[in-house]
């Protein structure tokens, strides 16, 4: 997958998406979940409203798992009124959901 500049963060938690198929009612994303100890590979597909992650290695953390998955399900529910976006990039604090 390619992210820019693969950029981990010293502390938190980095998620960038990056759109690999995409139809108007679902589309697949390759994610990249960041942090500075680790670099994750997780592929998702969402439809408007819902999210499937279809692999991630079982070493994600879950509060990793649960922060891509809220954030996968505010961009599957955003894309009911707009096109599905390109590349979406996002960081979390340490214990921020």
């Amino acid at each position: 997958m390619t992210t820019a500049g693969h950029s981990k963060p010293e502390n938190g938690t980095r998620f960038e998406f990056v759109l690999a198929h995409a139809e108007a009612d679902r589309a697949r994303y390759e994610c990249a979940v960041l942090r500075s100890e680790h670099e994750w590979s997780v592929t998702i597909e969402l439809a408007h409203g819902d999210v499937t992650i279809v692999s991630a290695p079982e070493s994600l953390p879950d509060d990793a798992r649960a922060q891509l998955a809220s954030l996968a399900k505010v961009l599957a529910k955003h894309a009911s009124d707009e096109p599905w976006p390109r590349r979406v990039l996002r960081w979390r604090q340490p214990g921020v959901r």
